[in-house]
């Protein structure tokens, strides 16, 4: 092969909404729904946008499958079901292994809102997270110039370092130094919404 020469690799974006994996083909296209999305994971990064005239953080995950053909999962940073893959990813140690992202939907209490669940797979075992709730920093209550505020701040360290773990271990192809074992918990029971926001 000369050098600089190769093939494009297909991209298809993906996002997570009301229980299902989206993926919008084109701009005046009805959005197709799957269940799940699987492949060998190539790519963690960040990415900033603006949503509606506000900035957000977006966090991409690239799946790549036997074809090299790629499909680029992009959800904002901030929510649960963002954070819940992080919390699982951050205990797999090989990431030459293909995963599957599945999506599935949760009515809230008193019939509320519909969430976004998700289970990660590999090789047919659940991936369990790292880290039980206990573990992860609790939005704090603060107050300033008399106003009470919520402050994510330590929460939000919390997961930039899981973030960037994930990218160090998939950077030295699945070698992971950390001794924390994975801890098996049920993240989709009621108490987890109530007592620990994401």
């Amino acid at each position: 092969m000369y050098g600089g020469l190769g093939n494009n690799t297909r991209k298809t974006y993906a996002g997570l909404s009301n229980g299902k994996v989206v993926i919008r083909p084109g701009k005046d296209q009805e959005p197709i729904m799957y269940d799940h999305i699987e492949g060998r994971i190539v790519k963690i990064n960040k990415a900033d946008r603006t949503v509606n005239g506000k900035p957000a953080q977006f966090i991409e995950i690239t799946l790549q499958d036997e074809k090299g053909e790629q499909a680029i999962l992009s959800l904002y940073a901030d929510q649960t079901s963002t954070r819940s893959i992080l919390l699982s990813l951050a205990s797999l140690t090989d990431f030459t292994k293909k995963v599957r992202i599945a999506a599935y939907p949760r009515v809230g209490k008193d019939n509320g809102p519909v969430f976004t669940n998700v289970a990660i797979r590999v090789d047919g075992e659940k991936l369990p997270w790292k880290y039980t709730p206990e573990q992860i920093p609790r939005v704090e209550q603060e107050v300033y110039k008399g106003q009470p505020f919520a402050d994510p701040s330590k929460r939000n360290a919390f997961f930039d370092k899981i973030y960037d773990d994930i990218v160090a271990t998939l950077a030295n192809g699945g070698a992971d130094g950390d001794d924390l074992p994975p801890v098996d918990i049920d993240p989709h029971d009621d108490g987890f919404y109530e007592d620990a926001p994401m």
